[in-house]
């Protein structure tokens, strides 16, 4: 990434660097990214929410859940921090307390009766 060549502190491209990454598939690098914007600008709720969704799909749930309380505690009030948290929640099999974070997120559950998984759209 240019951006990042010439300004090698800049925490905001590393983090597009991290979501792109991330919808490339390449989730160990995009994890990277995310944690280098983090280090560089420890107060981006916005890649703590990233890095918590790339922890998640690598499989890495407390790390996700870690991070995803680390967006909250940034932004208070983050709905996607939130939904993210109560996804993994319930990924861990707290269910209760992951619906409960998801409908404060205002997002919803849907049960798809044909697998024996539940699927969570927020």
């Amino acid at each position: 990434c240019k951006a990042i060549e010439i300004k090698p502190d800049f925490a905001d491209a590393h983090y597009n660097m991290g979501i792109i990454l991330k919808d490339l598939g390449n989730l160990q690098e995009a994890e990277l990214s995310c944690r280098k914007a983090i280090e560089i600008k420890p107060d981006f709720a916005k890649a703590y929410l990233n890095l918590g969704i790339i922890l998640e799909d690598i499989g890495k749930l407390d790390d996700a859940i870690s991070s995803f309380q680390r967006a909250l505690h940034v932004e208070k009030d983050n709905e996607a921090s939130t939904i993210g948290l109560g996804n993994v929640l319930i990924k861990k099999g707290e269910y209760r307390e992951g619906i409960r974070l998801i409908k404060k997120g205002e997002g919803f559950i849907m049960f798809d009766n044909s697998i024996p998984t539940m699927e969570i759209y927020a």
